[in-house]
């Protein structure tokens, strides 16, 4: 092959290239829209985390860093704030997050936190802090039964989400959610019952400017 059909080849294999990038991105266009957390729940095998929204349900594979964290008795002095919260074309969830210890760790408490990933961020006007990043990776669901407000916060919590939608008409079909609710009330999910679990906060969002909970 001589060098001006090499040239011409390359030319167009990048042409094409570039026109299904720009294509695929024609197909999507990227939104968001309010929703109302109202319960933090997690499995008894510690494998799911469940977010129960006022138009969807969120189940999340928590890490065990994570769980240790949720499940611990610093919990109390532990705020959460999602930094990035999105929604992919076919229900994917992912997202990072941030926990951080509010409060003046002694000896034992700095051991705890070092052990949990937990690292000091330096903050001009509140002093160091410990701070835990982690992701997200999950999937959102369509509520397929009411879940009983027993397990509701006093006061939901609001969350910007984006998400992805297709500009192209053909929606991507939200699947049921596999949570289930007994006679008496009790949530589970793949068998395993379902357990609140939160930390003290006031509000959720994503984005600058938000407020902190966990």
């Amino acid at each position: 092959m001589t060098a001006k059909p090499i040239k011409l080849f390359i030319s167009v294999f990048f042409s094409l290239l570039t026109t299904s990038c720009v294509f695929t991105e024609a197909l999507w266009r990227e939104s968001s829209y309010d929703e109302s957390f109202a319960s933090f729940l997690i499995s008894e095998d510690n494998k799911n985390l469940v977010i129960i929204g006022e138009k969807y349900h969120y189940v999340i594979k928590p890490s065990e860093t994570l769980v240790n964290i949720l499940k611990s008795s610093y919990k109390p002095n532990i705020q959460g704030h999602f930094d990035y919260f999105k929604v992919e074309a076919n229900d994917n969830i992912k997202g990072t997050y941030s926990l951080t210890f509010n409060a003046i760790p002694s000896e034992a408490t700095k051991e705890w936190l070092n052990a949990n990933d937990f690292k000091v961020k330096e903050h001009k006007k509140l002093g160091d802090k410990f701070v835990f990043q982690g992701n997200i990776s999950g999937v959102r669901y369509l509520p397929s039964e009411s879940v009983n407000n027993t397990f509701s916060f006093n006061k939901a919590y609001s969350v910007s989400i984006y998400e992805e939608i297709s500009t192209a008409g053909q929606a991507y079909r939200t699947a049921l959610s596999p949570i289930s609710v007994a006679l008496d009330g009790t949530l589970a999910i793949g068998g395993m019952a379902l357990f609140i679990t939160a930390c003290t906060g006031k509000r959720v969002t994503t984005g600058k400017g938000a407020d902190n909970i966990c």
